[in-house]
């Protein structure tokens, strides 16, 4: 549960604005005793969470129709789900309450019974930082990690968000009853079967094998069943599964590198989200790793030097897609595409050749919309996430039949086969979304912008389709 205070300075304890950091219960109760109650106020939060309801709310607004790009209807089967860890206490109730109310489905383990009692053992004891907590690490497959020196019973996640003047937040968390949630086995079973997609959000980083965990599950359980048919009658093809990771903080990056990498390495990663400063720490260790080989097509060159290494940095480790929210900037995405042979065997393209892979990079980049007054930047990068996801499962079930390239950005030659995350226009509907919902949430405070800015997001999207269905008429 965030507690959301605006203040006009940071504490003397706290050093470096920005970011999170884990504190223990006596360090909670203190910064909070330091605050005037009316200056505080609760709101739902925790970074997997707040992604999974912008999703809930997108599509609640945007599933009854057609996808950013033309197509049919996407399946009202879609749903949104988040799985973390919570309290026996009145906040777990409240938490879950406000998930309902916003058509996310909770599946949230209770600490001290079932799965979140099973794996109290086991890895590194770290502190972690987690944006909400609200059953703390998780959703759709997140993690967890354990708090520093948790004292029975343990209690629901809190999280302080400091919001200062010109609407940076600092966040301090305590995450109570989420240090139980530690390892992939303790998710629900079957948590992952017939997923479109999953999100592990950046913090499950702090427990060693977590994220990975979660994604391989999800890769199993998006891989097609064993066939009694015979040979002649090829299986049919296995469900489109989009994984994505954020990056948390910078101090993630920072402190989880090794992990983050291994992570990439193991190409379960198709998105990988970041900010500017997150960008930045990521490419600090572009010198011990190198940067991934490859040209770089496209249009997209908005931001610094160092968001460009840090996006093909990702790219070079194993990541699909990477992409930066760079707030009144904008957001940029850089995608790997293949090179394609002709029908004589030869390479098309001229990208260069790195090991066995022969890639280019894409780049694409969308404008920020204009904020007049931005209220706080508590949840802006999962809402820009969930935003950026929702479109790609739009786009991926109303076009899931037509993969061939040529469309206006996205850089494909005649007749070229791409797949959902190698199109432009894709991406660039996704990051427009993405932008869309991220401007949403710095207008309000908090994490939750609110069913009046959902809606204005979705009639947004609704009218720029109307705009195209025009154009392709003319």
């Amino acid at each position: 549960m965030d507690v959301i205070a605006h203040v006009d300075s940071l504490p003397a304890s706290i050093h470096e604005p920005g970011g999170c950091l884990p504190i223990d219960g006596p360090g909670m109760e203190e910064l909070l005793s330091s605050l005037p109650a009316q200056s505080t106020r609760r709101s739902p939060g925790g970074s997997a969470s707040n992604v999974a309801r912008g999703v809930a709310e997108l599509l609640s607004r945007l599933a009854s129709g057609h996808g950013p790009s033309a197509g049919s209807p996407p399946s009202e089967d879609i749903r949104a789900q988040f799985i973390g860890m919570v309290g026996d206490d009145e906040t777990a109730a409240e938490y879950e309450a406000a998930l309902v109310r916003r058509g996310v489905a909770p599946r949230l383990l209770r600490a001290g019974g079932g799965a979140g009692a099973a794996a109290k053992g086991g890895g590194e004891d770290r502190g972690d930082c987690e944006e909400g907590g609200g059953g703390g690490e998780g959703g759709a497959g997140g993690g967890g990690a354990s708090a520093p020196s948790p004292s029975p019973p343990l209690t629901t996640a809190t999280c302080l968000c400091l919001v200062t003047p010109g609407g940076q937040r600092t966040m301090r968390t305590c995450l109570g009853a989420a240090s139980l949630l530690k390892t992939e086995r303790q998710l629900p079973a079957g948590w992952s079967e017939g997923a479109a997609a999953v999100h592990v959000e950046g913090y499950a980083l702090w427990r060693e094998g977590l994220a990975a965990g979660a994604m391989e599950a999800a890769a199993a359980a998006a891989a097609p069943a064993p066939s009694s048919a015979s040979s002649s009658s090829p299986a049919a093809p296995a469900p489109a599964v989009i994984t994505s990771i954020d990056c948390a903080s910078f101090e993630v990056v920072r402190a989880r590198r090794g992990e983050l990498e291994a992570l990439l390495a193991t190409g379960r990663v198709d998105v990988l989200f970041c900010n500017e400063e997150e960008a930045a720490a990521l490419a600090e260790g572009e010198a011990e790793g190198g940067s991934a080989g490859g040209d770089e097509e496209g249009e997209g060159d908005e931001g610094s030097p160092v968001v460009s290494r840090a996006l093909r940095r990702a790219l070079g480790l194993g990541a699909r897609v990477a992409v930066a929210s760079l707030g009144p900037a904008g957001a940029r995405a850089m995608a790997k595409r293949r090179r394609r042979r002709d029908s004589g065997g030869e390479e098309k393209g001229g990208a260069e050749e790195k090991g066995d892979d022969h890639f280019s990079f894409c780049s694409y980049w969308c404008p920020a919309e204009v904020v007049e007054s931005v209220e706080d930047t508590v949840g802006a990068g999962d809402a820009f996430a969930a935003g950026f996801l929702t479109s790609l499962l739009l786009s991926g079930n109303s076009s899931s039949s037509s993969k061939s390239g040529g469309s206006r950005g996205s850089g494909a030659e005649e007749g070229e086969q791409l797949s959902l995350l190698e199109r432009g226009e894709v991406l660039e509907a996704a990051l427009r979304l993405g932008c869309a919902a991220g401007a949403a949430a710095v207008r309000a405070s908090g994490a939750d912008p609110g069913k009046q800015a959902w809606d204005a997001v979705a009639a947004k999207v609704h009218k720029e389709r109307e705009r195209e269905r025009e154009l392709a008429l003319a």
